[in-house]
């Protein structure tokens, strides 16, 4: 990606696991005239790498509520799939879900024995050598397929908000 985005033109700071105010992400790039910046009130672009099946649109979601500036790529890399939402473009969804996540939240103060389900134990999973390699084979793929249209997704993206 960032070979790409200075190809073209664009100075960016790309950085891993980065914390943001409401979740860490898996890839942050932003725009930086000095190639110092790690914040900025231009363009940032947040791509979510999703391994395996499952997706949690909360997760996602939060991504997006503290930057109107913002756009989520989400790299679905076993289901070659990639998904780009903006938050401008998402205002009234992420206004809905800010004020569920209150109403969540008062509910929560106003009972006096909250009851919680989620499980602490930890999650395994032991394949044997084929679904170990099945699974290597699949994400392997996915990779070769994906990876250039989520860097051509990057890049439009950088364009686009550019212009």
């Amino acid at each position: 990606m960032y070979a790409q985005l200075v190809k073209v033109g664009h100075t960016v700071v790309i950085t891993n696991e980065e914390n943001l105010k409401y979740g860490k992400v898996d890839v942050f790039i932003v725009s930086s005239s000095h190639g110092l910046s790690l914040r900025s009130s231009c363009i940032e672009i947040v791509v979510e790498v999703k391994t395996g099946f499952s997706l949690s649109v909360p997760q996602l979601l939060r991504y997006l509520i503290d930057n109107d500036h913002r756009s989520l790529i989400i790299w679905r890399i076993r289901n070659q799939q990639m998904l780009v939402l903006d938050a401008k473009e998402n205002e009234e969804l992420l206004t809905q879900f800010v004020k569920m996540i209150i109403a969540r939240g008062e509910r929560l103060l106003e009972t006096i024995e909250p009851y919680c389900n989620h499980s602490t134990d930890a999650k395994s999973w032991s394949p044997n050598s084929k679904q170990l390699q099945e699974t290597f084979s699949d994400f392997s793929n996915g990779i070769i397929k994906t990876l250039p249209s989520v860097v051509e997704a990057v890049v439009t993206k950088f364009e686009q908000e550019m212009n």
